[in-house]
């Protein structure tokens, strides 16, 4: 588990296990061969460098109970080159929005949250095309660290 930090403006919201605004929340973290998100000083961080394979994932989630939806926000700060690896926000599973490039500071990022039980998933992808190695070979060196950097997440209800 890794200690983060939500505030919490949505209606009804429930979180499991059950947390108010500005209690800490011990979110569920995984990934393939061990690859795990870790926290720094309240930001938290998933390298490709952590993955001894040519591609697999390190996943973030927690759960979030709504009977109106709203928004996550959060704040991004990437270095990671499509196809090589990115950050993918996925619902319940169902990609929702995928970030790569170069962040010169962390950026404000927000993405619609539906109504219902919703599993939010933080997930850094290396590779997440599952490209061979003689393709990426042929797409050059990577040119960036493979490194995601999330901090400020909030839920806010849908008004």
């Amino acid at each position: 588990n890794v200690p983060a930090y939500l505030e919490l403006y949505m209606d009804d919201i429930r979180l499991a296990p059950f947390i108010t605004k500005n209690d800490s929340l011990d979110m569920y973290t995984s990934g393939s061969d061990g690859a795990k998100w870790k926290e720094n000083s309240g930001v938290l961080v998933a390298t490709s460098d952590s993955m001894g394979q040519s591609n697999g994932h390190a996943d973030l989630s927690c759960v979030v109970y709504s009977q109106l939806g709203g928004r996550l926000k959060y704040e991004l700060k990437t270095s990671t080159q499509g196809p090589f690896d990115d950050l993918a926000i996925l619902f319940n599973g169902i990609l929702q929005d995928a970030q790569f490039g170069e962040s010169a500071n962390f950026e404000y990022v927000q993405v619609e949250i539906p109504k219902g039980k919703v599993v939010i998933t933080f997930r850094h992808r290396k590779n997440p095309g599952e490209l061979s190695a003689a393709t990426l070979d042929k797409l050059g060196a990577v040119k960036t660290d493979g490194t995601n950097k999330v901090k400020s997440i909030e839920l806010w209800a849908r008004e």
